[in-house]
């Protein structure tokens, strides 16, 4: 479900994303723009702690997240190297996580829980912290995660259920129900509408202790010198990027 409503999301930013190009604008501007619209939305609605105006705001957050779409789309049609870092890429990446910190802020804000937003964000800063040396360490970024599994499959020796569980913490957009348990943004947008933002963050940070383990023992697994008998691990092993 989840997926379904990305690719439409996604054909309609390619539709938004060729009128931008032929009126030559850059998928960089987009990304600004959105941000500079989205940052001072987020903190209005979201700090009051009121339910309609937390529903607002995730309206108006959600309508301009389709720009997220427009400039990739954008930066598809302008053939920018995929798989690569230049600025406009950084850029876009770091403007996201910002955004999504300054939602989670206002929202923290509101409810006035300090212990648990102290919780919240040790997790969030771990995970991304490991997430980090996770790439680092096998040469890997988000977008390549898909190529290991390419891998997986390639080898002489299928890949048994333990490796295919730990894959799908790692590449938590593998499918929908990965994407909506190891996610910030799909169980926030639930927990809003539904008005119960503490347990939202409780179930967050579970899931997110869960991935964090997940990708922890696919790290220790790849980095033993001996034999593993994990497709998983073998496939990080004999990784180079393309």
């Amino acid at each position: 479900m989840i997926n379904y409503l990305e690719n439409l999301g996604e054909n309609s930013a390619m539709g938004i994303a060729r009128i931008f190009y032929k009126l030559k604008i850059k998928p960089l501007p987009v990304t600004v723009f959105r941000f500079l619209v989205a940052a001072p939305v987020s903190i209005y609605f979201f700090s009051r702690g009121k339910y309609l105006y937390n529903v607002i705001g995730l309206l108006l957050y959600m309508s301009l997240a389709i720009l997220d779409w427009v400039d990739g789309a954008l930066a598809q049609l302008y053939n920018l190297p995929a798989g690569t870092k230049p600025f406009g890429r950084l850029v876009d990446y770091n403007l996201d996580r910002i955004l999504m910190l300054i939602v989670l802020g206002s929202i923290f804000y509101a409810i006035k829980n300090l212990p648990l937003a102290i919780f919240f964000y040790s997790v969030y800063f771990f995970q991304t912290v490991l997430q980090y040396e996770f790439d680092k360490t096998f040469h890997l970024d988000f977008e390549r995660y898909p190529e290991i599994e390419k891998k997986m499959r390639a080898s002489n020796h299928h890949a048994g259920t333990g490796d295919l569980l730990l894959y799908n913490l790692l590449y938590v957009h593998h499918n929908s129900v990965t994407k909506f348990c190891f996610t910030i943004s799909y169980p926030l947008f639930i927990g809003i509408l539904i008005n119960q933002l503490p347990i939202t963050f409780i179930f967050i940070i579970l899931m997110s202790a869960i991935r964090s383990t997940g990708i922890f023992l696919i790290m220790s697994k790849a980095l033993k010198p001996t034999k593993t008998y994990s497709t998983l691990a073998d496939s990080l092993k004999n990784y180079k990027p393309s």
